[in-house]
């Protein structure tokens, strides 16, 4: 197998796991995998997890944009709220939240390069 041909497969299933990632929000409560891990969590973490795998494969990034950068900003503050804070825990899950839905932004930015793309994963 030629390196562009692993570069387009590891794409591939980046795009496929982002797709199945968005398909499962809906039941995010709904299915539990073990404990408090829900299925849409799961599916999260390997689409980003492959997402990331792609983008170093591929070797580029795309550049991030002004509202990624404002959320950074906020997940950043968020979680520089946790040194003046009087709920310590709720500051880590707040952060820890925020930082998570930071990554989901990053993902569907670097996996949603067309507008066919964009109408698939709407279509999820």
């Amino acid at each position: 197998m030629t390196v562009p041909a692993r570069i387009d497969l590891l794409d591939r299933v980046a795009w496929s796991l982002v797709c199945l990632f968005v398909f499962s929000i809906p039941w995010e409560k709904s299915i539990q995998v073990t404990g408090a891990v829900t299925l849409s969590h799961l599916f999260g973490v390997l689409a980003f997890a492959a997402g990331a795998a792609a983008a170093i494969r591929r070797g580029s990034i795309r550049p991030i944009n002004l509202a990624m950068g404002f959320a950074a900003a906020f997940v950043f503050w968020s979680a520089l709220t946790y040194s003046w804070s009087l709920d310590r825990a709720a500051t880590v899950m707040r952060a820890t939240t925020f930082a998570e839905l930071l990554a989901m932004l990053w993902l569907i930015w670097e996996e949603c390069r067309s507008c066919d793309r964009l109408t698939r994963l709407m279509q999820s």
